[in-house]
């Protein structure tokens, strides 16, 4: 079975999803990109920065695509995909018309939000340090962080049944 190219459709959806959702982005990662250390006595080393910053969060959106497309692709070879895209697009559906039913109080001591403090604790660090390879490393943590719309196409990706579908939608998104 080879690698299925994305399709058109896939790259469209991959744009304007990343367009819709730039406003969040800014609200919510925009502190965090105002904050960077960027270093350097010309604008060429700041640029350079920049550009890692950013390169260090694509390719965390990319590899999070690949993981997603491979389950993508398995569960469409098993013939479930359908299945899958019907119950997930449900529920995303249901979150909007009914969070409540969705919402619970997380304690933040345990499990994932425990992993989110350390990754906070990291970027701590990571922006006293004030290196070059900081950035990228900052970039690569900030695409973990908690993200709604993140997570929304992760699960999105998911549904283009390749990996490298996922892949090109979500670096796409980015």
């Amino acid at each position: 079975m080879g690698m299925a190219l994305p399709s058109e459709i896939t790259i469209f959806f991959g744009l304007i999803l990343g367009l819709m959702t730039s406003f969040h982005c800014v609200g919510m990662c925009g502190p965090i990109a105002l904050a960077l250390p960027l270093q350097g006595d010309t604008k060429a080393k700041k640029l350079l920065g920049g550009l890692l910053y950013n390169l260090g969060r694509t390719v965390t959106y990319a590899a999070m695509g690949g993981v997603f497309g491979l389950v993508g692709q398995g569960l469409s070879t098993l013939g479930f995909q359908r299945w899958v895209s019907i119950i997930t697009g449900t529920i995303m559906i249901a979150t909007v018309f009914f969070p409540s039913i969705f919402s619970f109080k997380l304690d933040v001591d345990k499990g994932m939000y425990s992993l989110m403090g350390r990754l906070r604790t990291l970027l701590k660090k990571l922006f006293s340090t004030k290196s070059i390879g900081g950035l990228f490393l900052i970039g690569l943590i900030n695409g973990l962080l908690p993200c709604g719309p993140l997570y929304s196409a992760v699960i999105i990706s998911a549904g283009t049944g390749s990996a490298i579908g996922s892949i090109t939608f979500m670096v796409l998104l980015d």
